[in-house]
């Protein structure tokens, strides 16, 4: 049997790669965590609830540990481990956890030849280390689709239709890239969508591989010479800035809540409106992009002038719209998440 040991932490993403990448697939997980902590045990429980759901003949064992720092506790249940079932192909998710959690880990399955996996995920690859440091690449294969990448996170999505020419045009250029994407999102918390609150909401999110980009548009005509002339209140434009900053600290929220070190925001605007220069100092220490709405037609002509993905192959599976897992032999998402 082809056993795999990981590390629960705050990102569940490269755990639920090396699993569904068929390189690397295992047939039994093994995740090391802390059971006190209330974080990692329910980062645990999200990890499994979407992987039973995904693969459903996958066996999955949690190994408690006390601390997240106890190095010679987590190396001795190492060597505990490959020798309960030495006869398995055992290989180590080193890519999560504390470096107190993966160093010990590394060193045993180094000493033992075992492959050690590392997720790379703003290279679209896993690395595999073997004992005598040398690295093989694995390219990405699999996907994720929109309900799984929030599901990871405890979150519940719906998915609805642009709702203003802006964002129509937006998903309209969206669709001609390499990847999957999907217009009007609403999160909520929890497993599937319910009628309390939407947490938040997005224009359109695309994911390319296992890495989200989130965006958000704005069209905005109202200017301070207006409010001088008397054509519009300063009410309206002061409403206008509170618009402005609620979009940029929810794109930079994206990014920390659910994209981690490698999802991208966007910020699409448009109209005579200015972009105060406090605002332009936030865009980029909150590492938005933004594009402008007379740029917004060469999304698809020059994607990479965005660091968006390159444009879809005519004869790409997915040229005809959003990629779904379905065409690749993985079930979608269930009917009550969309």
């Amino acid at each position: 049997m082809k056993r795999m040991l990981c590390f629960i932490s705050q990102q569940l993403l490269p755990n639920f790669i090396t699993v569904n990448e068929e390189t690397t697939r295992p047939e039994a997980l093994h995740a090391v965590f802390t059971p006190r902590d209330r974080v990692m045990n329910e980062r645990w429980k999200l990890l499994k609830d979407v992987l039973q759901r995904r693969f459903p003949n996958l066996q999955l064992h949690g190994v408690e540990v006390v601390s997240a720092y106890d190095a010679q506790d987590i190396g001795q249940k190492c060597e505990n481990l490959l020798r309960q079932y030495a006869n398995d192909e055992w290989s180590l998710n080193m890519t999560g956890g504390t470096k107190l959690m993966s160093s010990p880990a590394v060193e045993v399955f180094r000493d033992k030849g075992r492959p050690i996996f590392y997720v790379e995920t703003p290279r679209n690859l896993t690395l595999q280390v073997s004992p005598d440091w040398t690295v093989t690449e694995h390219p990405f294969k699999g996907v994720i689709d929109l309900d799984t990448y929030f599901a990871l996170h405890g979150r519940a999505i719906s998915v609805g239709t642009p709702r203003t020419g802006q964002e129509g045009e937006l998903y309209k250029q969206l669709q001609k890239l390499d990847w999957s994407v999907w217009p009007s999102i609403s999160l909520f918390d929890g497993s599937a969508p319910t009628t309390a609150a939407i947490m938040a909401e997005y224009d359109a999110i695309g994911i390319r591989f296992y890495q989200l980009f989130a965006f958000e548009c704005k069209r905005l005509k109202l200017t301070s010479e207006a409010v001088k002339k008397g054509f519009v209140k300063q009410a309206d434009l002061d409403r206008m800035k509170d618009d402005i900053l609620f979009d940029l600290y929810k794109l930079s929220q994206v990014q920390q809540s659910f994209g981690g070190p490698f999802g991208r925001s966007y910020w699409v605007f448009s109209g005579a409106a200015q972009i105060s220069a406090v605002n332009q100092s936030r865009i980029r220490d909150f590492r938005i992009t933004l594009i402008r709405g007379g740029d917004l037609n060469q999304i698809a002509r020059s994607p990479e002038k965005f660091g968006l993905p390159p444009q879809k192959s005519k004869t790409a599976p997915n040229a005809s719209g959003p990629l779904r897992l379905e065409a690749l032999g993985q079930p979608g998402p269930r009917a009550d998440q969309v």
